[in-house]
């Protein structure tokens, strides 16, 4: 049929550990954190790959973003800093929002 491309991303389950352990941070030091600086890095997590921005929790079936569980405990915790970056972090918001599921499951 042709030469097909696969892009693999090594990283990949680095950064979903990475992101997990931010979500722990969350809960265990959040006073040791600069928060806006934390606000960094969940903005680029909600431009990085699917699997990042969005996880399936298989037990319920339900898609949940571990980035969109961080933004809104952080819009719980310290409404203040995510009110101050809601400017930089719509644009990434409003693309997971309207993209497709890359991997569509039929019930």
């Amino acid at each position: 049929m042709g030469p097909f491309k696969h892009t693999v991303d090594d990283g990949l389950d680095v950064r979903k550990a990475a992101f997990k352990c931010m979500y722990t941070l969350l809960d265990s030091c959040l006073e040791g954190l600069d928060v806006l600086q934390f606000l960094d890095h969940v903005e680029e997590g909600l431009k990085d790959h699917y699997d990042i921005r969005v996880s399936r929790k298989q037990a319920e079936d339900l898609e949940v973003g571990l980035t969109f569980l961080m933004l809104a405990r952080l819009a719980s915790l310290c409404p203040a800093a995510v009110l101050q970056r809601l400017d930089r972090l719509m644009e990434p918001l409003r693309a997971t929002c309207t993209t497709k599921e890359p991997h569509c499951r039929r019930s």
